[in-house]
């Protein structure tokens, strides 16, 4: 059987899934991608079947009116798509977008008789941007697919609203290498790091890119907030870097914060020791579909608060006991919760926030492809 699954790239975090798929012997993988090699992690360029399929990319600018913010994206105009797909001759296609490459692999299956499935990290909360074009594209393509790689429980739930059948959808995880980020923590010497990171009293860390929409503005006008004596006693670090940069600096001049650091970007073999010397992790993201960073810190021990607006928070911090959700944009609420867990609240053992993460492995998602492609819609392709 011949699985053509088609993406923009290959990113760290989903390779262990396209490595473990390419290695069945039950389909000949093919993976096309919209942009160039280089885009894709360099172990899946080494190993995995990558085909570039040759087209435009157009950047274009997602406007999140809800909260002021906005995203710029890359568009793929698929030009050599059809041609590579005809040529390939697949009996299963995944997709992942609602966009225009869909379009041509929903051509291409109706062509040629064969399954197609979309793969989705949509959420109803990041849907709120979208077009009356996207909106009435989705309506198009969504009862026309054979099933649904839902990464992530609220997925899951934004494929509901649309009347999706409960049995065309497939529950993939959004993980992050669980063992990897717990191991390099336990290799770290916390107090050294401490030590030389110049860092006392409990560390909220922050990790990301420095835009609007990743909400450090907000963390640190709620931060700015707090009584003195908690601002000198204890550290923010913000972990990235980005456009705000210099307007996060600003701001930390103005509203007169001492103890904040901006280290600039760590790899993620320097990334262990922020999370070794941290105490917790703050994510207060405006819109996300889910946050990965989330599952780093967790897998590293760190209770999380974590914004509402984005899907981890929702998947994993709410059940598990792991942290708390915040809203970012309610100012003194988020003042209130980080004076809570500079003094009054007892953190949580490291244990307790890697179980949060425990069950979300890349075997979870892998297995569920697997399920797929081996239950009803990989039969209809033989």
């Amino acid at each position: 059987m011949k699985l053509a699954v088609l993406t923009n790239r290959i990113p760290i975090y989903r390779y262990p899934i396209f490595a473990a798929l390419a290695q069945c012997r039950a389909w000949e993988l093919k993976i096309f991608v919209s942009m160039p090699a280089a885009a894709s992690d360099p172990a899946a360029r080494e190993n995995l079947p990558l085909h570039y399929s040759q087209g435009w990319n157009i950047r274009y600018k997602t406007i999140h009116k809800e909260n002021g913010t906005s995203q710029v994206e890359s568009l793929p105009v698929p030009v050599k798509l059809l041609w590579d797909l005809m040529t390939f001759k697949p009996d299963v296609i995944i997709s992942g977008e609602f966009g225009l490459r869909s379009v041509i692999a929903l051509f291409v299956a109706q062509r040629r008789g064969v399954p197609l499935i979309l793969w989705s990290e949509e959420t109803a909360e990041c849907a709120k941007a979208i077009s009356g074009a996207q909106r009435l594209l989705r309506r198009f393509l969504l009862p026309k697919a054979s099933a649904f790689l839902a990464w992530g429980n609220p997925a899951c739930e934004y494929l509901r609203t649309w009347q999706v059948p409960e049995e065309k959808i497939f529950y993939c995880t959004q993980a992050v290498d669980n063992d990897y980020w717990r191991t390099s923590v336990e290799r770290v010497d916390r107090t050294q790091a401490r030590n030389n990171l110049g860092l006392s009293g409990k560390v909220f860390l922050a990790v990301g890119q420095l835009i609007p929409r990743k909400g450090f503005s907000l963390f640190l006008q709620a931060w700015g907030d707090l009584p003195q004596q908690l601002k000198e006693q204890h550290h923010v670090v913000i972990v990235g870097k980005g456009e705000q940069e210099t307007e996060l600096r600003s701001l930390v001049q103005k509203l007169n914060i001492s103890n904040v650091h901006f280290p600039g970007f760590k790899a993620m073999d320097e990334l262990s020791e922020y999370y070794a010397a941290a105490d917790v992790f703050v994510f207060p993201s405006l819109v996300d579909v889910w946050g990965l960073v989330v599952n780093e810190a967790l897998a590293c021990g760190l209770p999380v608060l974590a914004s509402k607006y984005a899907g981890a928070s929702h998947e994993l911090i709410g059940d598990y006991g792991a942290g708390e959700i915040i809203d970012p944009k309610n100012i003194s609420a988020f003042t209130a919760v980080l004076r809570r867990w500079c003094g009054d609240v007892k953190l949580i053992p490291r244990a307790t926030a890697q179980r949060a993460v425990e069950k979300h492995t890349f075997q979870v998602s892998i297995d569920a492809i697997t399920r797929l492609l081996s239950g009803p819609v990989g039969t209809s392709a033989r």
